[in-house]
């Protein structure tokens, strides 16, 4: 709007300034011919000052400067400055801007130099009207800094989180895939000739497992490539429960599942709470099989309240006093401290085995993305 406005603002310039120039008689025609000049000179900063601001205001200033000196000026010259003393404000950065509000005060000083004597409130409200303008236009572009500068840092934040539960999510993916596989490949070397039809049942699981664990990682460093405001965690939901405890079939870790999920809620869909409940088991399932197995596992899913409660309890031996948590314990407390949530990681309650119990709001805040 304001490229179609200022021609027009232009035109009206040119037309007023030409008129006031063009009907008097008793000037030179040198000096009519320098204000034509001048004029046109203007009214093309006016056209300009959005792309080139200092260039047009320096340009500016000087031509009333020589207007005035040669008594060429018409009473709106100075007003024609306006337009770019406003846009040296609002466009130009920090530096070029006080440059721009330096000569804007050095043409007005140089315009009323070579004018006829007059009244100091004439100089006074000149100077006020060229500091307003400009003030007003460089607060207004502070101000939308400091808004881009917000915005970028909450951008950048939420790429540092995505890229952050993206990494969790690989870990996840790859850890529980290689621990599956290995168990799985190991149990199959070893019944190769007493049990063949045990072994090619643990291959083809061996088989479905790195199946799947392919498509995650496609859908995950897939989405590596998507623009930062496309980025989204990788999509698994409550639903796929069942076919996780299926892969541990064979394993060494005999799980059962208890399912009782919520309504229509975003943790029985794709929602965070439902994500984040999947990768929690995921990891606690993980777990049980590197330190645990042979072993049985138990997973119950419910609702309690506002809330979701996971938990995974195995009858393994239970961790070693020397065992030092390692990164998956650490990422399912800080899955549910993202979530608003809160998780319990250690012995089972009757110190036997190891117990994983997250409690996870079924809303949580920010909605169910």
């Amino acid at each position: 709007m304001l490229n179609r406005l200022l021609p027009l603002l232009a035109v009206a310039y040119a037309a007023v300034a030409l008129t006031d120039l063009l009907s008097t008689t008793t000037r030179p025609a040198a000096e009519v011919a320098v204000g034509v000049v001048g004029t046109l000179v203007l009214s093309a900063t006016m056209v300009l000052a959005p792309r080139v601001p200092l260039a047009a205001l320096l340009t500016a200033g000087a031509t009333i400067t020589i207007e005035s000196a040669v008594h060429a000026d018409v009473a709106i010259s100075p007003a024609a400055t306006l337009v770019s003393i406003f846009a040296v404000g609002r466009l130009a950065d920090r530096r070029r801007a006080l440059a721009g509000l330096a000569a804007a005060i050095a043409s007005v000083l140089g315009y009323y130099a070579f004018s006829p004597p007059g009244s100091p409130a004439e100089l006074v409200s000149t100077l006020a009207a060229y500091g307003a303008f400009w003030a007003v236009a460089y607060a207004w572009a502070r101000r939308d800094e400091e808004a881009e500068r917000a915005r970028r840092a909450d951008r950048a934040l939420l790429l540092a989180e995505l890229r952050t539960q993206m990494a969790r999510d690989l870990h996840d993916i790859v850890g529980h895939t290689l621990n599956v596989v290995v168990v799985h490949a190991g149990a199959a070397r070893l019944s190769l000739d007493a049990a063949p039809d045990t072994s090619r049942a643990l291959l083809r699981q061996i088989e479905s497992v790195g199946t799947d664990a392919l498509g995650d990682l496609d859908d995950a460093l897939g989405m590596l490539g998507e623009p930062a405001a496309e980025l989204r965690p990788t999509t698994v939901r409550l639903a796929d429960l069942p076919a996780l405890v299926r892969r541990f079939a064979g394993s060494g870790v005999d799980v059962t599942l208890t399912l009782a999920t919520p309504g229509e809620t975003p943790a029985q869909g794709h929602g965070r709470t439902g994500r984040e409940a999947y990768r929690i088991v995921q990891e606690a399932l993980t777990n049980a099989l590197k330190h645990a197995a042979p072993c049985t596992a138990a997973v119950t899913v419910h609702p309690d309240g506002p809330d979701l409660v996971v938990t995974v309890q195995d009858d393994g031996p239970g961790p070693r006093p020397d065992h030092a948590p390692g990164r998956g314990i650490s990422g399912i407390r800080e899955r549910a401290a993202r979530l608003g949530g809160t998780a319990e990681v250690g012995p089972g309650p009757d110190g036997r085995g190891f117990r994983v119990r997250a409690r996870l709001p079924i809303n949580p805040a920010g909605g169910p993305a």
